[in-house]
């Protein structure tokens, strides 16, 4: 039986297996055993790469799998007489949430670990799962454990009607443009989209209330009236005050004006910052 040859066709990067033989004529088994295949070039990403524990190792620039031995640009490993694991080495893109609002240019800083300085010809691209389509940002690279994605003002457009969203945010290495690997994510990596004018409230109460429990930081913009991101209003008083309180309740009506001496009558109070 060609085991090369077998190996070779293996979909997966490591595969154990029973093996045995014996005799069927008498029904009996003269040896069994497990055999651990390995095939290295199955793997499509650091992590499934290595946890073929001190035979596989990921060139970190080509972003390929290869014999622990085998010569590529930045091979990385995992010792199998340590006590690391592909977690420790492996380029990742740390599980996290976060914020970005739509309206206004803000950079977007994921955490990462182990992620490799680019060199020419390379680039990593942030990548959000739109329902229209993915979007690309471009990126700032900051450390091993930290890049930027840029965002311009209006890149993204939410669906009529919506204030807000979330979905899911890639990191992705590409060689000239032409070969693209996606960085292990560990976890759900997922971006909240967000208009503070979307929201549509009547008042800085109410404008500050969305930012409860989101932490979103729209503000209330006094020239315009309108809920808005800070960098959006141009007026002298921005939020309503420098301390970001808005202004006291003001009682305007109270309907109906009377009502039986028993109670039971519906008020209606009409103001501002309620």
């Amino acid at each position: 039986y060609n085991i090369t040859g077998a190996i070779s066709q293996l979909n997966t990067p490591k595969l154990v297996v029973n093996i045995g033989f014996g005799s069927s004529l008498l029904n009996i088994a003269f040896a069994t055993g497990r055999l651990t295949t390995y095939n290295c070039a199955a793997a499509t990403s650091c992590s499934s790469c290595l946890q073929t524990v001190g035979v596989c190792g990921w060139c970190n620039v080509e972003k390929r799998c290869t014999a622990v031995n085998s010569s590529c640009s930045n091979v990385i490993s995992v010792n199998p007489a340590g006590d690391q694991t592909y977690l420790d080495v492996c380029p990742s893109l740390l599980n996290g949430s976060y914020l970005l609002p739509v309206a206004v240019t803000r950079p977007l800083v994921l955490n990462t670990k182990n992620l490799p300085p680019l060199i020419n010809g390379y680039t990593y691209t942030c990548r959000i799962a739109l329902p229209i389509g993915p979007i690309s940002l471009l990126t700032n690279y900051i450390n091993s454990a930290s890049i930027s994605c840029v965002y311009t003002a209006a890149q993204i457009s939410l669906p009529v009607g919506t204030s807000a969203m979330v979905a899911n945010i890639s990191l992705i290495w590409t060689n000239s443009g032409t070969v693209m690997y996606p960085i292990d994510p560990l976890g759900v990596i997922q971006v909240t989209l967000y208009n503070c004018s979307a929201f549509s409230v009547p008042s800085c109460t109410s404008c500050l209330a969305v930012n409860i429990g989101t932490g979103y930081g729209c503000r209330w913009c006094v020239g315009t009236s309108r809920c808005v991101e800070p960098e959006t209003c141009t007026s002298p008083l921005t939020f309503a005050n420098q301390s970001n309180q808005c202004p006291s309740p003001v009682l305007i009506s109270v309907s109906p004006s009377s009502g039986p001496f028993g109670g039971g009558t519906r008020l209606t109070i009409t103001g501002t910052d309620l």
